[in-house]
């Protein structure tokens, strides 16, 4: 996220969230400690945050409460994992599929025992078959 564990430790969790975000989440604190209605904790949602560069990014975010029977009363522990590689790959595949089924040459994905799985609309046409009395088949 581009912070040193030095610059975070101590600091408000709203250094993490687009500002848009950031202005409503003590009100959420607030509300949840006021009426312990659940409203994110125990949930996993995407949600946006925000790198020191300013850069925003979507990750998961799992929140947990810790009860403590000490200064702070309750303690919240986020779990987040960053999606931003798994956004790409996403972005990759659909855009290889679109190359595939458009491309002017036949293309054809089969499986390691033979079985052809999927045909794009040039390889259709060059063999002269309709999609289902290829697939599936050796």
């Amino acid at each position: 996220w581009g912070y040193d564990t030095t610059e975070i430790v101590s600091e408000k969790i709203e250094l993490l969230m687009p500002e848009e975000t950031a202005k409503k989440h003590q009100g959420y604190i607030d509300r949840y400690l006021k009426t312990r209605e659940k409203h994110i904790i125990d949930t996993t949602t995407k949600v946006k945050a925000q790198r020191k560069n300013g850069e925003q990014f979507w990750i998961t975010l799992t929140v947990r409460e810790v009860e403590d029977d000490g200064y702070f009363g309750c303690t919240f522990i986020g779990f987040l994992e960053d999606l931003t590689d798994q956004q790409k790959n996403k972005m990759a595949i659909q855009c290889n599929e679109l190359l595939v089924q458009h491309s002017s040459l036949p293309i054809i994905k089969m499986s390691r025992e033979g079985r052809i799985l999927d045909v794009n609309n040039a390889g259709l046409q060059f063999f002269g078959y309709e999609e289902p009395m290829l697939l599936n088949q050796n």
